[in-house]
């Protein structure tokens, strides 16, 4: 599928893909979420030894896991 969305690639910081969640977690926990593939957290593009986040992927991940819990409530 080809998005028309000139947005969808963008690259997002480690920092601003945290300020997506509520409560906002630590740089620790996002080192976690990478490190367990249980959770399924996108993988980084590190650029200068930095991770970047495609905005798609992380905003994907999170309608993902919004729909796990309503799953797992019902």
């Amino acid at each position: 599928m080809t998005s028309t969305d000139p947005d969808a690639d963008r690259l997002i910081s480690a920092k601003s893909t945290l300020s997506r969640f509520e409560p906002k977690p630590n740089i620790r926990t996002l080192d976690r979420w990478l490190s367990d593939p249980r959770v399924g957290f996108p993988r980084p593009i590190v650029i200068q030894n930095r991770r970047y986040f495609l905005e798609r992927e992380i905003s994907d991940f999170i309608a993902r896991k919004a729909r796990e819990r309503v799953t797992f409530k019902a």
